[in-house]
């Protein structure tokens, strides 16, 4: 997400950017409100689905909860992050992607976590502090380095997620 965010800044900066209008279909309230509260449901059943399936898979393997959560959970849960980025991008529009982003990542660091802590307490396991924590760090540094090809960043960081993935298999 930061990688993404530091390039579209620096595409916006770089590049002179073209709008190209929105046009939105026009719908009905009443139609509006049905497929709202139908694609609630259906994201209300697919997340207890989600949870119950990634326990029983943890369990199956041998492998922690928390390997699934940062794996298949992590990569499901960003894909429409990730859509929304692509679409917007390609339609000229890289401040919508920003901005999902952007709102995305506070609100799961701040709304989600925030909380989930005030219904149980959310402990962090001895490799997540020794390895997730400082990775964060590490990966700041990487995407906000002042130079260096954008292309080989994003190359790095895919890598570091693949090898932060293998490491929390092998240790967690």
């Amino acid at each position: 997400t930061i990688l993404f965010l530091n390039y579209n800044r620096q595409l916006t900066v770089t590049h002179r950017r073209t709008t190209v209008p929105i046009t939105l279909p026009q719908f009905s309230l009443p139609r509006t409100l049905l497929f709202f509260f139908l694609g609630l449901a259906a994201l209300l059943i697919g997340s207890d689905l989600l949870v119950r399936n990634g326990v029983t898979l943890a369990h199956t393997l041998g492998i922690s909860e928390l390997a699934i959560g940062i794996s298949l959970v992590a990569i499901g849960t960003s894909l429409p992050e990730l859509a929304t980025a692509i679409a917007s991008i390609i339609k000229h529009h890289p401040e919508l992607s920003v901005g999902n982003l952007l709102g995305a990542d506070v609100l799961n660091l701040g709304l989600i976590i925030g909380v989930c802590g005030l219904v149980s307490p959310l402990p962090l396991s001895y490799i997540t502090r020794v390895l997730s924590l400082p990775l964060l760090l590490v990966l700041t540094l990487i995407v906000f380095s002042p130079r260096g090809n954008l292309r080989l960043r994003g190359i790095s960081l895919l890598c570091i997620y693949i090898a932060y993935l293998i490491l929390h298999l092998w240790y967690g």
